[in-house]
């Protein structure tokens, strides 16, 4: 333990902290622009972007501040658990770009730009090829469907519609709005993706329906 407690601390000289920073500063903006360029949904925020950058940045620092000292470790471990987040990150590609950029600060405040360089070319070609191939896209054909409908004891009325524009139609929610009437969400397939306009339109005019609303399941959707 105490062989542990002496090791001299690392004193980084100015030209490697300048150096540390800049390659800490090039892999945060170019991760920023994969991130933008790779982003997909309503969750984009340009704040987010920015702290990319920094957080690339602050994690070299800090990586230079600890050097090989245990002491300073558990100091600024102690330090920053009095911090509280309060901004939840709600997107998990959002999460995945902020591990990339603790990474690369740790690699860059370290000294180690081979292995940041190398793993930044490979996670950032994963990223861009994934994106081309479409990975883990549903079937355009898949739609979430929702609608309200009255409470007429006839609440089956539509399913002639189904059956004539539906391959597959699932019941994922129904939600009371008032005594005569309640919203219904599926998740469908069409048996054909270019009559989706006809679809709506049709399912508009069944009796007592209204407010259709007819999602693309290609992007991140909570039912």
């Amino acid at each position: 333990m105490n062989q542990l407690t002496n090791l001299s601390t690392i004193i980084f000289s100015i030209p490697q902290i300048i150096s540390n920073l800049l390659a800490a500063l090039i892999f945060g903006i170019v991760i920023a622009l994969v991130y933008k360029k790779t982003h997909r949904g309503i969750t984009y925020s340009q704040s987010f972007m920015t702290s990319l950058v920094l957080i690339v940045l602050i994690t070299a620092t800090v990586i230079m501040v600890i050097g090989n000292s245990i002491p300073l470790a558990f100091g600024l471990i102690g330090a920053f658990s009095v911090i509280r987040f309060r901004t939840p990150v709600k997107d998990v590609w959002d999460m995945t770009f902020l591990f990339l950029a603790l990474t690369l600060g740790l690699a860059s405040g370290s000294g180690i730009y081979s292995v940041a360089i190398v793993g930044l070319i490979i996670i950032s070609a994963t990223i861009f090829i994934l994106q081309k191939l479409s990975f883990g896209v549903i079937s355009a054909n898949d739609l979430v469907l929702t609608f309200q409908i009255k409470n007429s004891g006839e609440d089956q009325q539509y399913q002639d519609t189904f059956k004539e524009f539906l391959k597959e139609n699932i019941l994922l929610n129904a939600r009371t709005i008032s005594e005569k009437e309640m919203e219904l969400s599926f998740k469908v397939h069409l048996k054909n993706n270019r009559r989706l306009q006809e679809f709506i339109k049709q399912l508009g005019k069944v009796k007592g329906i209204s407010k259709i609303e007819a999602l693309n399941t290609n992007q991140d959707v909570e039912y």
